[in-house]
């Protein structure tokens, strides 16, 4: 006990006496870019949801989108329950083919929706497979 508090006295007396109390006159600017990017930061955050997971399987099929641009989802799948985490990482593009690889049947609204796993170069997460229409995409002539 004895040697906690000589250790505490000697960091004590090490510390400047009035260290938080100085201030300067450039603090409030940096205080104000530091919390302007903190609420940048804040507001680009996305929004996580959970779901319950149902249903699983692998699949093997060309996508494409006719219109619109489906938001992209990042999935964080847990250990040891039946739940999903589907994060918005973005929107897909319309005029390219997308690979699907994976699909998932979740508990949305007490309705079973399935999302699948497209890859196309960079482009790759999560996606409702209602958005989503069969077949390679071909441009018009």
């Amino acid at each position: 006990m004895l040697k906690k508090i000589a250790a505490l006295a000697a960091v004590v007396a090490v510390l400047p006496l009035g260290a938080g109390v100085v201030t300067s006159v450039s603090s409030p600017v940096i205080a104000n870019a530091a919390t302007k990017k903190a609420t940048k930061k804040a507001t680009k955050k996305a929004t996580s949801k959970i779901y319950t997971l149902t249903g699983s399987k692998n699949i093997k099929k060309s996508f494409h989108i006719k219109s619109g641009s489906p938001a992209l989802y990042k999935g964080k799948f847990a250990a040891d329950k039946a739940q999903v985490t589907l994060t918005k990482i973005g929107s897909l593009k319309v005029r390219k083919t997308y690979k699907a690889t994976q699909q998932i049947t979740v508990k949305q609204n007490k309705k079973n929706v399935k999302y699948v796993y497209v890859t196309n170069g960079k482009t790759k997460g999560w996606t409702l497979a209602s958005k989503l229409t069969a077949g390679k995409f071909m441009p018009a002539d």
